[in-house]
């Protein structure tokens, strides 16, 4: 569950401030060596008011992850 500034009056917003969220990833890493790791992955997120409006519209997102970590 989540809180979103929602805009009832803009067409194809959110019509209210309550949601709910899914939120899922998956990935890989890879240990370059000792001391880097490299990661690579994908997120969803979708945000919804469960129909608690009518119209119900959601926001999906889809986006890439990439990141290198150092540990010392």
């Amino acid at each position: 569950m989540g809180w979103l500034d929602s805009h009832a009056n803009i067409n194809g917003a959110q019509g209210q401030d309550f949601t709910f969220n899914i939120l899922t990833a998956t990935g890989v890493s890879y240990k370059v060596n000792d001391h880097w790791k490299f990661e690579a992955g994908v997120q969803y997120q979708h945000l919804s008011n469960g129909g608690q409006t009518d119209p119900n519209p959601s926001v999906n997102l889809l986006g890439p992850q990439v990141s290198f970590t150092y540990a010392y």
